[in-house]
């Protein structure tokens, strides 16, 4: 069994779900690490999600799929680690290198700042896009970001985005 080091990814109907917690209900416990067949993810106007024991065929009804995670293989959470700290490392060249990223402080706090937001939070958080305002030169610099933007543009043309 893999459970994956994130949490981030959506649960649909089908997945098979690992819980996090102990879960009682009124005639039994499920202990922690216990596999689960997700029936039924609740709607904005529904209370509760629906899950069922893959031991016992007993269904669960539960409010949050917080404290479950998604029973994947080890390549595609190697993979999906890999995906990560690319793009931690890719967010991270845009940090180092945009110039419209400054120094600010506020409250004795030092924080990123972006020059280009004019509202209240100005904090600096950058997103792919953001790679539009460094320079074509400093981008042929960095083997890493040149790879990466390659790859990107690859998947855009395999997904026919």
């Amino acid at each position: 069994m893999i459970i994956p080091i994130y949490k981030n990814m959506k649960v649909i109907e089908g997945d098979i779900v690992i819980s996090l917690k102990e879960i009682r209900i009124e005639y039994c416990v499920f202990t922690q690490y216990h596999e689960f067949t997700v029936i039924h993810v609740k709607g904005s106007n529904e209370v509760n999600n629906i899950l069922k024991d893959n031991e016992s065929d007993i269904e669960v009804k539960v409010s949050s799929l917080s404290d479950f995670t998604v029973k994947i293989d080890l390549k595609t959470a190697k993979d999906r680690t890999t995906s990560i700290n690319d793009e931690i490392k890719f967010i991270g060249f845009i940090k180092k290198n945009c110039p419209h990223r400054h120094d600010s402080i506020e409250d004795h706090d030092f924080y990123d700042a972006c020059r280009i937001k004019k509202r209240y939070d100005d904090s600096c958080t950058p997103c792919s896009d953001c790679i539009s305002y460094i320079s074509d030169e400093v981008i042929e610099k960095d083997y890493f970001t040149k790879i990466y933007l390659r790859s990107k543009k690859i998947n855009k043309v395999k997904n026919g985005i």
